[in-house]
Parts: structure tokens; C-alpha cells; sequence
């Protein structure tokens, strides 16, 4: 069953058409996911996670989907500084891997920041102000930024 709705659906798909320019890959970690074998532990939205960015990529062509499995991927979690799941990392049209991530299911308000996101990945484009971008650019070592969203 589908997750999106068909209105939903149909939304997203002329978004993504106007909004995506170069292709962007949402690298998923879940767990028991992959074919690989794992050991059989619960992760709570780690499926449905997996279905919303698949459902997400079926409606562009500028969208790869890669999944991971947690446990049985260490390496690749390490690559990507996952440390729990379900997660979602961007990586550009370029390759490179920018550090943009999503820990838990991006449903309700966080599937809007995710879309954003998504585009302006696509275009290599910020909404930060060239005061911010400046700022940022002074700085004399590594930052690790994290935002909690929650609607309550």
C-alpha cells in the first residue's frame, strides 16, 4: 500500500519536475532491509522510511534511491556518520556528501524540509544569505550543527 497519497502524488511529481535539475541520491539506512543478513532486531519506521524515499524517487528521474542495512553495513554507516535509524542522507548531483541528514521518518512537516532540501541539492543552491554564507566561510574549524524538529 502506498504511502503518498495520489493527489499528493501528483503534487510531488510537478515539483520535482520544476524544482530538480541534476540527480541526488537519498542514501536510506535501515535495518533488515537489504538482502544482506542481519541480526533481527526491531527499528521502528525503518520500512516505512524506505517506501516514502522509493515513493519519492518513482516520481522523478533526478532521484536515486540507495538503501543501506544498519548492522549489516557498518562501514557504509560509518562512511556517512550514521548512528541510528531509520536515516536519510543527501549526497549532490556531484558525489560529494554534504552532510545533510534525517534521522527518523520525514512524514507530516519534515517531508516539506526534505523536499526542500532535495531541490536545492539538485540546483546547488542555499537560502542562506551572503552575510551567513560569509560568516560561515570565516570559520576556523568544523561545526556539528544539528536541528530537532518536532510539531508539538
Amino acid at each position: 500500500m502506498a504511502l503518498l497519497q495520489d493527489k499528493d502524488r501528483e503534487q510531488l511529481r510537478e515539483t520535482f519536475a520544476n524544482e530538480l535539475r541534476d540527480e541526488v541520491t537519498i542514501v536510506v539506512f535501515t535495518q533488515g532491509e537489504s538482502p544482506l543478513p542481519a541480526p533481527a532486531t526491531e527499528c521502528g519506521y525503518c520500512s516505512e522510511t524506505r517506501q516514502l524515499m522509493e515513493e519519492f524517487a518513482d516520481l522523478s528521474d533526478k532521484l536515486r534511491v540507495e538503501v543501506h542495512d544498519f548492522q549489516g553495513e557498518p562501514e557504509v554507516a560509518a562512511r556517512y556518520n550514521i548512528d541510528k535509524i531509520p536515516a536519510i542522507a543527501l549526497v549532490g548531483p556531484d558525489g560529494v556528501d554534504h552532510g545533510i541528514r534525517f534521522f527518523g521518518i520525514p512524514a507530516g512537516y519534515e517531508a516539506g524540509t526534505i523536499i526542500t532540501d532535495l531541490a536545492l541539492l539538485s540546483k546547488g543552491e542555499t537560502q542562506l544569505s551572503p552575510a551567513t554564507i560569509e560568516e560561515l566561510l570565516a570559520l576556523e574549524r568544523d561545526v556539528h550543527l544539528q536541528v530537532f524538529l518536532t510539531p508539538t
